[in-house]
Formats: structure tokens, C-alpha cells, sequence
């Protein structure tokens, strides 16, 4: 009532314009309002007067000029009329009122599109759609309701009324028609001097293909024809500035819009081809188009319509009904597609010179399609191919990608191209790429001769990892990784023991032999895989038996370590040289060499040795792969064919195993994981009887006990029990990961005197301490028949360290040790202790020459001649006493835990009067400042004077041993 009020005030208190731009204003800022007040009923009778009395002044021109006139037909009376048409009417009072407006609005529209002036008119075609719809509740609630009387009379030469379109929707359907709405409509279409988009062209079309199925056969069949032509033909005109202005689905959107007008004088089929052979030129127009975006937007709808096809094929193939597919084609089918791809020539767009990297990936679906119809030839698999040529990586990734994908459908035919295009590319210049695509077309490969497909790519696979045609090492690597993934398929069932004859020959003779041994193991893993051990130890000996494969791995490993070994000892002796001549300031210097055999350049005599590098094995030592990765693959066969075979090493095997790996080891860490390696070999298996005794000899004779590694004693502390085992000395819990074993002798054990080498001697704490707490457990964990003689082991336990302590003594110097005799000896003559057997006191001379021959080593850190003394100096001798005072007293606590029953002859070997006692509370602690005082009272030195005395002070002016304060 306020806004009425104020309209009528409005209007006769100001002039027109001023009054209609308020109200236009009032309109803008309550639209909202409105449209909640139409939808639910309220104030319908004013709301409808008011909007018509705007209608009747835009008709009459008076206000056009106005800006807010544009909203109002854009957006103001769409936005109402829609709220009219979508609700019903208990008061059928208000119908002829409604049905009046909705001819009003058709007034209006039909004077709009007349004008050019109004080029855009998206919200009155938009609501000429919604009138044209009969579906609306208006029309459905309304059917029975007669039409308005008009002062003209209106034909129905467009829409007749029934029972299912009512007199109200017909009527208006007529009176659009009556007054030339649908000649203007066509003319705005056919005007070729009216610019429109394809989104304009779809409004313009939206209301007669909604109304399509009501109207009148004859008016439809003289407009159908010539407004297809039309339309498609502004498709075809459009220059390239719209294509680039116009999305595809628009275009689309029109081809849909026309097919649905064909169906009302055309069979479903019929329509269906128009417009799909018109969707194929669609798209050929945009492939040829200047702008990328498009040209991908037409690849994209190409292969929608591969898809299409294919689910229309299918579906008539197995009687499958249309609802179980999105949107399959209707009249498409594989033979016009195939020819008009062909005609067209799109691959050759695709992959041609003015192709692009985001048209060429997309062209996977059109590749399959023409391979599935067999309409794909070599030449299209060449021009794919030939995409490649100068191209960036990414790119060449991208065709490679493509072929692996469309691989299923290529024939053998097609593979073998392929193959041999692969062939070209030397192999030099072979990269990952060309490894994976060889891998997915041998892989995806669908068809009968898979064995034959098979067969190539294993082929190019095994010519790549040859050492002669000269392919980079890392890809080698990978070449035979995915050598091996490919023999795993059953398709190349037929094809693994051929394989592995080749690799066995190059073995023998000394050809691409890592390779080889890889390959070989990977290919005896799969034959042996899921069978019996019985089963694999008959194929490996039978290996054997034709082939000699362990003696050719073991002359292989011994010529790949000796040729490393002789470069890496070449090279530090020049290195030394080098390090020499700088030291002397010479400027010339001797002539070095690289771990190649080359001459260095000048400039390089200053340059740090890659020798000192933690990685040193990591260098090329003669070879074109890394030391460590030769080596490592070498011992995994030989662990393989160990582990799977009844095969064993002898005795001078074992030795030219250990001289290989061992004592010709290039560094420590090199050392260390060989040694591992003879740990995890299963050693009751791998070695005959004396083989093992030679191995466990060759440990005590080689390894460093004073540098001694925690693989080193590893190794040493399981065959010290293996070996012992064998001779009967020990028996060792099977199931026990941790050996727990138990000493079933009274005699001396093999190697014992090693072991306590390995505690008197070694320079790391570490180390001590799992080799003195091994010690110890081979002295207190006796079989229980002879744990009667406990006592007596403790007993010989103590003596062997009290003659440590004096052997070392003597070593310093001591004179006054001489003369005495010691409790030890005593001890040792009484007790006959089990194990082990002391070895009687040196001589002074013996112990003099040991103080003064010491230990020496070679360049890789093994022994190189006899042990003397505790490591042949001062410093060792003194680190020896100390290491004697902590087993006694690491030896006492674990005797605490362990009583030991009462023996026949209980041995006095410590009397309380002697310093060293087992009676007093704790034996010599090592951090008592005074342990050197202490030593002085039985080996008559002279007190410790600061940091000169030997006792307590090291070269590096740090006290004890490794930093522990004496």
C-alpha cells in the first residue's frame, strides 16, 4: 500500500521520466522482495497491474532511453515472470489476470527482438523459453481453463489446444505466432548482419525445442530444413577471432538444439546422423584452428566420439540397454568414423610438424580405434615415431607414453616396427625412456604370439647389457632389472633357460660377467620358485655339472679384486710420492697416475686423493661400474649357488675367496661387509670340514686383533665355535639365535689364545668388551658333566692373566719381576687349569725382541708377519696390564653369579698378602688415581712424575687407555 501510494503521488506530482526512474530505482533495491511476495501469494492483483503498466510504457517507447530500463528486461520481469509460471492458482479469478501479463511480456519480447538496438537479450529469451514451456504449473493447473477473448482473433495455425497443452499454453503459443515472433526469431537467425554467439544462437533455438513435440507438422516441416542450414552454416562461417570468443560446449549445445528440432520430421537415426556428422566437421574446423585451446578441444571431442562409438558398437554387439552407457552414439559406427579419421588425415595434425606436445598426448584414443578396426598402418606408427626427433625429453616421454598405452592393440606387426625403430637409436645414447618403453611393449602386449613379443623385447634388453656395445652403466643396471621383470611373465617361460645358457657362456668367458651373474641368479630364482629345496639344488648342481659355475665365479671374483687391488695400491704408493715431493718443495715431482692407468694432467698433483674417502670403494677400479657394486653382486651369486646347492668350498677355495675379498680388500669398509658375508653364508653348508679350519686359520693369521672391527670379531667369535664344534670341543644350540653354546672338553679349545690376543691387544673399548665377556662365557658355560671342574677353569682363568700381567711387565723392563717367583706360576703348575693351556714365560730376550719388532702392516691394514708382545711398544705393553686388570675384575662379577661347586683341590693362587687378591672387596679399579703407585710396588717402578710416566700418559697426552683416566 506505501509503495502504491507513493507511485500514485509520485506519478502526478513529477514529470514522467523523473517518476518512472524512481520507480525503475524501487524495482532495483526491492526485486527481492517482490518475487517472495509473488511466490507466496501477496499482493498479486498490484504486483501484476504494476508490471504491466511498465510493460505498456516500454511498448510504447516512451522510456527506453533509460538506463535502468536494461535491467528491468534483463532481470526485473524474468525474475517475476518466472515466479507466475511456477505456482498455482486457488483463485481462478487471477488466471485470465496472469494469462493478460504473459501476453503483455510476449508483446514486449516480440517489439525487443524486432530491434536491433537490444543485440543481447539473454533474460527475455530466456523467459520466452519458461512460456513456451508446458510444463509449467501455471499451464498444469490450469488446462481446463478457457482462453482469453481477444479483440483480434488469433489462428491456431502454429499449436492447436489439447488435452495435454490446454487452451492457455496454446493460445499464447498462437498469439507469439500471430504477430510475426516466429518469423523475427528465424530472421534474427539468417541474419548474417546480426553478430550472435553460439550461446545467443542456443536461446534462440531453446523455446522451439521445448515446445517442438506441440507444434503443428506442416509449419515445422518448412522451417526444419532451412534453419539447419543456418545455423550450421554460421558454424562453418565463423571466422577465426569467434572461434577464438566461442566454447565449444556452446557449439556443441546448437548441434544438440537442431537435432532436436530434426526429430519432429525425422526418424530418431536420421537426425541422429545430421547431427553427429556435423558434431566430426565441428571439430575438424577447430583442429585447424590457429588457437591451441581449440585444437585441444576438438581432440577432446574426437575421442568422446571414439567413446561414444565404441558404447553404441558394444551395446548393439550384446543387446545392452542404452541406460547402462552416459551417452552412446546413435547412429555413429566404426567404418565411417575409421574413413573420415583416414580422409581427414588427423593423425597427421596430430603428430605432423605443427603438431604440439598437448595435442600429441591426447591422441590415444584415436591411435586404439584405428588399431582395433586394423586401419592403423607402420607409416602412422612412423609419424608417431618421427614426433620425436629433436624434441625435448618431456615430449619424447610423452609419445613413449602414448605408444606403451595403445600397445594392446598393436599386432606383432606393428611391435616389430616399433622394435626396429628402437634399434636405430645407438646405444650410446639409450636412455631410461627407451628401457620403459621396450618394457611396457613387451609387458602389454595382448595377443597370441606373446612368446614371439616376448622374445624382442628380451632381445634389445640383452644387447643393451653387453659390455661391447658400450651403453651407460647406470642403464645397464636397469636394462637388467627390467630384464628380469619381463622373464618373470609366463610368456617368456620358453625363453628363461636360453637366456641362462647366454649368461653362463659370457661367465665362463670373462664377458659382461655382473650382468650375467645377476641375471643368472634372477632367472634361477623364478625356475625355483614355489618348488622343493630338493628340486633346486638339482638345478644349480646340474649348472654345475655342465658350466663349472663355482670355479668360474670364484676366478671372476679373484681377477675383479686383484685388478682392483692393483690400482688402488698404484695409486697410494704415487700418492705417497706426490705427498713427498710437496713436502720438499719440489715443483716438477714424479710422473702420477689416475685409478684408470692415465697420467695426470698438470695442475692435479695438488688436488686431495679420492683414495681417503670413505667411499673409496665406490671408485671405478678397472672397471666401468663401482668396485662396491661389483663386488657385491658377485658374492650374492656365489652366496646363492652356496646356499641352493650341495656344492661346499674346499680348502683352496676358501683361501682364494679370502685372499680376494679379505686381504686385497681396497679399505676397511670394504673389509667389514665381506666379512659380514662369510657370517651370513651358512657355514655348515657352504664349507667341507677343512675348509672351515682353513678359513678360521686364515682369520687369526690376517685380521689386525689391535685394529680389529666389530665384523672382524663377529666373524671370529662364530667360527671359534664352528671350528670347535667340528672337533667336539663345543656343542651349540641350534635354536638359539644369540649361540648359546655350551664347552664339552677338558682340553684346550681351538683358537683360544686368539681370543685372548684379541682382548691383551685391541686399541677399542668396544671391543674389549664383547671380546672379554666372550671369554669369559667360553670359561663359565661348561657342559654340566663338567661343571665340577669350574673351580679349576676360574682358577686357570686368573693364572692366564696374572702371566699377561708379567709378560708385560717383563716387556717394560721390569728387572726385579726376574727373580721372583710368581703366585701365577705357582698357580699354573697346581691347578692344570682345562682352558686354555698357559704358555710358559718368555725368555728376556724374547721379551726384549718383541718390545722392539712390534707389529707391522701393510697398506690395507692386514698383519703382515708374526704378532710380538702387546703391540710392540711401551704403550702397548702398559695398555695390556690394564686390559689384565679389567678382565680379573669384569671376571670376579661374573663369578658372583655363578658359584662354582667345591672342588678336591682348592687352589690358593691369590694370598692376601699379594695386592692383586680375590679377597679383597673389588680388584685394582682403573679409575684409582694411584693404579700407578700400585704397579710400581711389584714392578719396582719409580712413581708416576705428571704426564712422562708411561702408566699414565699417552702419545697423546691423554691418561690410560682411550682417554680413561688411570
Amino acid at each position: 500500500g506505501a509503495m502504491a501510494a507513493s507511485t500514485e503521488h509520485g506519478e502526478r506530482g513529477r514529470p514522467q521520466a523523473e517518476w518512472l526512474a524512481s520507480l525503475y530505482e524501487n524495482i532495483r533495491e526491492n526485486i527481492g522482495s517482490i518475487e517472495n511476495d509473488v511466490l507466496h501469494g501477496k499482493y498479486p492483483t498490484f504486483h501484476l497491474d504494476q508490471f504491466k503498466g511498465l510493460m505498456q510504457k516500454c511498448l510504447r517507447g516512451d522510456f527506453k532511453q533509460l538506463v535502468t530500463h536494461q535491467f528491468f528486461l534483463e532481470h526485473a520481469l524474468p525474475t517475476v515472470t518466472r515466479a507466475f509460471l511456477i505456482r498455482s492458482y486457488p483463485d481462478k479469478r487471477l488466471v485470465p489476470v496472469v494469462q493478460e501479463y504473459l501476453q503483455r511480456v510476449l508483446d514486449l519480447i516480440i517489439q525487443t527482438l524486432r530491434s536491433t538496438k537490444f543485440i543481447t537479450c539473454e533474460g527475455l529469451l530466456q523467459t520466452l523459453y519458461r512460456i513456451f514451456h508446458v510444463e509449467r504449473r501455471f499451464y498444469l493447473t490450469n488446462k481446463t481453463e478457457r482462453a482469453l477473448k481477444l479483440d483480434e482473433e488469433i489462428k491456431e495455425d502454429w499449436i492447436r489446444p489439447s488435452k495435454s497443452t490446454g487452451y492457455l499454453f496454446a493460445q499464447n503459443i498462437n498469439y507469439f505466432g500471430h504477430y510475426n515472433g516466429f518469423d523475427i526469431l528465424f530472421g534474427r537467425i539468417r541474419s548474417r548482419d546480426l553478430p550472435m554467439t553460439m550461446k545467443e544462437v542456443v536461446l534462440h533455438l531453446e523455446p522451439l525445442a521445448i515446445a517442438r513435440y506441440y507444434f503443428d507438422e506442416g509449419f515445422f516441416a518448412t522451417i526444419v530444413g532451412d534453419l539447419k542450414d543456418e545455423v550450421f552454416g554460421r558454424i562453418t562461417r565463423m571466422t577465426e577471432a569467434e572461434i577464438k570468443m566461442t566454447e565449444k560446449q556452446h557449439i556443441v549445445s546448437v548441434i544438440i538444439r537442431i537435432k532436436d528440432l530434426l526429430q519432429v520430421v525425422l526418424s530418431e537415426t536420421q537426425a541422429a546422423q545430421v547431427s553427429e556428422s556435423f558434431e566430426l566437421e565441428m571439430a575438424h574446423k577447430l583442429l585447424t584452428s590457429a588457437t591451441l585451446p581449440k585444437r585441444i578441444d576438438a581432440i577432446v571431442h574426437i575421442n568422446q566420439m571414439v567413446e561414444r562409438t565404441h558404447q553404441r558398437e558394444h551395446m548393439l554387439k550384446h543387446s545392452i540397454d542404452t541406460d547402462d552407457y552416459d551417452s552412446p552414439a546413435e547412429w555413429m559406427n566404426y567404418r565411417y568414423l575409421g574413413n573420415w579419421l583416414l580422409d581427414n588425415k588427423i593423425l597427421d595434425k596430430l603428430y605432423g610438424e605443427t603438431s604440439h606436445v598437448q595435442l600429441a598426448s591426447r591422441g590415444d584414443e584415436i591411435l586404439k580405434f584405428l588399431a582395433q578396426i586394423n586401419a592403423l598402418s607402420t607409416e602412422h606408427l612412423g609419424l608417431l615415431w618421427n614426433h620425436t626427433k629433436g624434441k625435448h625429453e618431456a615430449e619424447v616421454a610423452s609419445i613413449y607414453s602414448t605408444i606403451a598405452r595403445i600397445s594392446s592393440q598393436l599386432n606383432e606387426r606393428h611391435l616389430r616396427y616399433l622394435f626396429g625403430r628402437l634399434k636405430d637409436v645407438p646405444f650410446k645414447q639409450v636412455g631410461h625412456l627407451e628401457l620403459k618403453l621396450v618394457h611396457d611393449l613387451t609387458r602389454y602386449s595382448d595377443f597370441k604370439a606373446s612368446t614371439r613379443v616376448a622374445s624382442l623385447g628380451l632381445e634389445y634388453l640383452w644387447q643393451v647389457v653387453q659390455d661391447e656395445n658400450k651403453a651407460n652403466p647406470a642403464l645397464v643396471m636397469q636394462a637388467v632389472d627390467r630384464m628380469i621383470n619381463l622373464l618373470q611373465k609366463s610368456r617368456s617361460g620358453d625363453l628363461r633357460i636360453p637366456y641362462l645358457t647366454c649368461c653362463m657362456a659370457n661367465i665362463k668367458n670373462q664377458k659382461s660377467v655382473l650382468q650375467s651373474l645377476r641375471i643368472s641368479e634372477g632367472i634361477l630364482r623364478i625356475l625355483t620358485s614355489k618348488q622343493s629345496i630338493e628340486y633346486t639344488y638339482s638345478v644349480i648342481d646340474e649348472l654345475e655339472r655342465r658350466y663349472q659355475i663355482l670355479n668360474s665365479s670364484l676366478k671372476d671374483l679373484q681377477r675383479c679384486c686383484a685388478v682392483a687391488y692393483k690400482i688402488i695400491s698404484r695409486t697410494r704408493k704415487n700418492e705417497k710420492k706426490q705427498q713427498l715431493a710437496t713436502n720438499a718443495g719440489v715443483s716438477g715431482g714424479p710422473i702420477l697416475e689416475n685409478l684408470d692407468g692415465s697420467e695426470k694432467k698438470k695442475g692435479e698433483l695438488g688436488r686431495p686423493s679420492p683414495c681417503k674417502a670413505k667411499s673409496e670403494d665406490n671408485l671405478l677400479l678397472g672397471s666401468k661400474y663401482e668396485h662396491k657394486l661389483e663386488l657385491k653382486h658377485r658374492l650374492e651369486f656365489l652366496a646363492y649357488i652356496l646356499t641352493n646347492s650341495s656344492l661346499k668350498l674346499k680348502q683352496e677355495q676358501v683361501e682364494l675367496v679370502w685372499d680376494s675379498i679379505i686381504t686385497k680388500a681396497v679399505n676397511q669398509h670394504q673389509r667389514d661387509r665381506c666379512l659380514n658375508w662369510i657370517r651370513n653364508l651358512n657355514a655348515r653348508s657352504a664349507f667341507t670340514p677343512k675348509a672351515l679350519a682353513a678359513l678360521f686359520h686364515s682369520i687369526g693369521k690376517s685380521l689386525d686383533f689391535r685394529n680389529l672391527s666389530k665384523p672382524g670379531l663377529a666373524c671370529f667369535r662364530d667360527f671359534f665355535l664352528l671350528v670347535n664344534e667340528v672337533e667336539g670341543n663345543i656343542e651349540i644350540d641350534q635354536k638359539s639365535d644369540g649361540g648359546t653354546f655350551h664347552v664339552l672338553t677338558t682340553k684346550s679349545l681351538e683358537g683360544v689364545d686368539l681370543l685372548w690376543e684379541i682382548c691383551l691387544t685391541t686399541k677399542s673399548t668396544s671391543i674389549f668388551k664383547e671380546a672379554c665377556s666372550f671369554l669369559i662365557s667360553v670359561h663359565q658355560r661348561l657342559a654340566p658333566s663338567l661343571m665340577i671342574q669350574l673351580a679349576s677353569t676360574r682358577e686357570g682363568f686368573v693364572a692366564k692373566c696374572m702371566q699377561s700381567l708379567r709378560k708385560a711387565a717383563l716387556a717394560l723392563g721390569l728387572e726385579k719381576l726376574k727373580d721372583q717367583k710368581s703366585v701365577t706360576s705357582e698357580s699354573i703348575k697346581k691347578s692344570q687349569p682345562l682352558s686354555p693351556s698357559p704358555k710358559p714365560i718368555p725368555k728376556t730376550s724374547e721379551v726384549d725382541n718383541v718390545a722392539s719388532t712390534g707389529m707391522k702392516e701393510n697398506v690395507n691394514g692386514m698383519q703382515k708377519g708374526g704378532r710380538g708382545g702387546y703391540g710392540g711398544d711401551t704403550k702397548g705393553n702398559c695398555d695390556a696390564i690394564l686390559r689384565c686388570l679389567q678382565l680379573l675384575d669384569q671376571f670376579r662379577e661374573e663369578c658372583k653369579d655363578i658359584p662354582a661347586p667345591p672342588s678336591k683341590k682348592p687352589a690358593n693362587l691369590c694370598p692376601s698378602s699379594n695386592p692383586l687378591s680375590l679377597q679383597s672387596p673389588r680388584l685394582l679399579d682403573i679409575s684409582d688415581p694411584n693404579l700407578a703407585s700400585k704397579l710400581s710396588q711389584i714392578s719396582n717402578l719409580p712413581k708416576p712424575i705428571g704426564k712422562t710416566d708411561v702408566l699414565t700418559s699417552n702419545s697423546n697426552g691423554n691418561s690410560g687407555i682411550d682417554g680413561v683416566s688411570t
